[in-house]
């Protein structure tokens, strides 16, 4: 997933983020990797562009993740020690394409501080990386071994995902992008959790409960706190969709995995999950509850259209929980939508976004919090030449409800 420093610049081969349960990172690239399990003898492992023996402490280190999450180890990692400002230089991305941008400064993902430049990628946080596209595993190389020990559990997560499952291609921004980011961050974040249980000896389904219980019952913002991410990258615009995406996935597959055991979170790699509904929801996962299919609105006039997309269940709850005193979206019933983002004259941004719902009960609830939310917390927006004003209108339908921004 893109970390909360580098979902502005970020869209292309790496994602960061400090990594909560785990204080680590990867990269999801958008690009088709091999799905089908790979095959070839074990290959030495490479530290700092030197090959050892394949014996070493990665390599051992790998076994007992695979042991532990119960795929195998296919072939021996290529694992990168480097220094922090050379880390950091290999893990900047690049910037955010020109729709991307237009989208969160339509919907006013970008509202802490819109007159500040584009965040780049420097804290000290990021720790480890593992690069979907070039199959090697980053890792810094002025951590304790403590930590290097965690940052690594999780990449080698992510290694044993790609030799088994590889990275499906998925279009990067919308719902169902942050979906499958969320299985793969979750599972590897489940596997550094049982990997700590494992190591004191503590029963797996009581470190998974535990786990599970501790995201439900806290705020993203008081984990995050808790485990150390700074307060700068808890800032961020959109904090809290990475954040989920570690957390929520979590409990996601922690979820599957307590129905039916890693053959079941296996299975989630064959039916990726197409929505963050069903990463919120593990139960409409398995039910199979697709998303409503949404038309795209019309563009709005006067304007062309510079995007279009899904906002999806998590990043509507994220809308809503700007204000603090607005209710979730949780157990509303979201059943899809759909937005298009138009350009008009000097950078002039109009929205229209179109939703659907359950019952008419859940769109009359989304229709109230949306305006209060839309009155008090959604001020005009400026960000690399583009603007959004004030001017909104929201009607409701039965179960839709319509809302435009200009």
């Amino acid at each position: 997933m893109m970390g909360p420093m580098g979902l502005v610049r970020g869209w292309g081969s790496f994602s960061l983020l400090v990594l909560v349960l785990c204080a680590c990172a990867h990269t999801a690239p958008s690009v088709h990797l091999q799905v089908a399990p790979k095959s070839g003898s074990a290959a030495p492992v490479v530290i700092d562009a030197t090959t050892v023996v394949a014996d070493s402490p990665e390599d051992t280190l790998a076994r007992e993740v695979s042991a532990i999450r119960g795929l195998p180890l296919l072939h021996g990692l290529h694992v990168l020690r480097l220094a922090q400002g050379e880390f950091l230089m290999r893990t900047h991305g690049g910037p955010a394409d020109e729709a991307t941008t237009a989208t969160y400064v339509a919907f006013g993902f970008m509202h802490h501080d819109p007159n500040a430049p584009a965040p780049v990628l420097r804290h000290a946080a990021y720790l480890g990386v593992f690069d979907f596209a070039t199959h090697e595993l980053l890792i810094r190389n002025d951590l304790t071994e403590t930590i290097t020990r965690g940052a690594l559990v999780h990449e080698i997560g992510h290694a044993l995902q790609d030799q088994t499952f590889g990275m499906p291609r998925h279009a990067e921004g919308d719902d169902a992008a942050l979906a499958i980011k969320s299985l793969y961050e979750g599972d590897a974040t489940l596997t550094r959790d049982l990997y700590a249980a494992n190591s004191i000896e503590q029963r797996a389904e009581d470190r998974v409960s535990d786990a599970i219980m501790i995201v439900r019952t806290n705020t993203r913002e008081s984990v995050a706190k808790a485990l150390g991410v700074p307060d700068d990258a808890t800032r961020e615009p959109r904090f809290g969709e990475t954040i989920s995406t570690y957390l929520d996935g979590m409990v996601f597959v922690a979820s599957l995995w307590q129905k039916g055991g890693f053959d079941l979170v296996n299975s989630a790699y064959t039916r990726v999950p197409v929505s963050t509904e069903q990463i919120l929801h593990p139960d409409k996962y398995l039910a199979n509850e697709l998303p409503i299919v949404v038309a795209a609105p019309n563009t709005p006039a006067g304007t062309t259209k510079l995007a279009e997309g899904t906002l999806g269940e998590l990043r509507t709850r994220l809308l809503l929980a700007r204000c603090s005193k607005t209710p979730a979206v949780g157990g509303w019933g979201w059943g899809g939508d759909r937005f298009v983002v138009g350009l008009g004259t000097e950078g002039r941004l109009a929205l229209t976004w179109s939703t659907v719902w359950d019952t008419e009960g859940d769109a009359t609830r989304f229709e109230s919090a949306l305006r209060w939310v839309s009155a008090r917390c959604w001020s005009s927006e400026r960000r690399d030449g583009w603007w959004i004003g004030q001017r909104t209108t929201i009607t409701r339908r039965g179960v839709r409800v319509e809302y435009t921004r200009s």
